[in-house]
């Protein structure tokens, strides 16, 4: 996971970086691979770039078919009201 726009994301609440970008398919079937948009950014207000992330299923074209292309990941994020804060 990498170029990571409009917020974060990690895997199990461990933030995927520029230094552990790997994420096991595993993790992202069993629901771990999570998106966390900036406070208060949602697609009627959304950051430059919008949201989303790339994803590559490997570093070369030789890993047993997987390829080496990078693919886009673009999400849409709802607005939601927050509750009023005294």
């Amino acid at each position: 996971v990498t170029n990571v726009r409009g917020g974060t994301v990690s895997v199990n609440g461990t933030a995927v970086t520029a230094a552990n970008p790997f994420v096991a398919v595993a993790d992202a079937e069993a629901g771990l691979l999570v998106f966390t948009p900036a406070l208060d950014a949602n697609d009627d207000a959304p950051p430059v770039g919008g949201f989303g992330f790339d994803v590559q299923a490997s570093l070369t074209a030789a890993d047993a078919g997987l390829g080496g292309s990078v693919v886009p990941v673009t999400l849409t994020v709802a607005p939601v009201n927050d509750d009023p804060t005294l």
